[in-house]
């Protein structure tokens, strides 16, 4: 491709961004979804993050919350919402190793208020996480080979298995399978076909 028709193939594509609905721009323009979400951690005049990094999070595995129970009572005092963060594991199939079942005992009850959610979509959720802890858990998920990537927002979010136990020889094929779908959903590099789903598709593979 010569310069001209760079300059004409950019200025098409941005003449598609201008039709995009705002959710679609702010991930153009977020720098590969980075967005300020480094510099919104750091930040330790509030617990929450701004408005665009809370929906770029998302892609992160990470939804922006709050307490509830005391949001009547802290507006009144004219204090900000009570924020906390929930961190979603990516686990195709519902399937961990024991050691990765101690890690995630150990980050709930160091940082999640001592709580870990098990989902009807096979995976594990921490809430109540402060904003300062968020790398603390990222990086003890890591360290046992998890991460919270595509768990949230319009994305792939997990890739479920069948758990029938009557057809448990069929088990490890469907898990390698469910796990190697999440992967490409998580890893593939710009391809329409995955992300032009409508927002909240499940993905399951099933033994029947």
């Amino acid at each position: 491709m010569n310069h001209d028709q760079s300059l004409c193939a950019r200025a098409f594509f941005n003449s598609l961004l201008d039709r995009l609905g705002p959710d679609e721009t702010l991930k153009d323009r977020s720098d590969q979804l980075r967005g300020t979400i480094a510099a919104g951690l750091e930040a330790e005049l509030t617990a929450a993050v701004p408005g665009d990094d809370v929906k770029l999070m998302k892609f992160h595995g990470l939804y922006q919350q709050d307490d509830r129970d005391i949001r009547d009572e802290r507006r009144r005092r004219k204090l900000e919402p009570a924020y906390r963060f929930m961190a979603r594991v990516r686990l195709p199939g519902g399937v961990l190793s024991p050691g990765q079942w101690l890690k995630l005992d150990e980050l709930a009850r160091t940082y999640a208020g001592e709580t870990l959610r098990l989902t009807t979509r096979q995976t594990f959720q921490l809430h109540r996480v402060h904003k300062r802890d968020l790398r603390a858990v990222i990086q003890g998920l890591r360290d046992v080979l998890l991460d919270t990537k595509a768990a949230c927002g319009d994305d792939s979010r997990g890739v479920m298995a069948s758990i029938n136990p009557k057809l448990s020889r069929l088990h490890a094929q469907v898990h390698a399978l469910a796990k190697q779908a999440s992967d490409h959903c998580a890893r593939a590099p710009h391809n329409p076909s995955i992300s032009a789903f409508p927002s909240g598709v499940r993905g399951v593979v099933s033994s029947s």
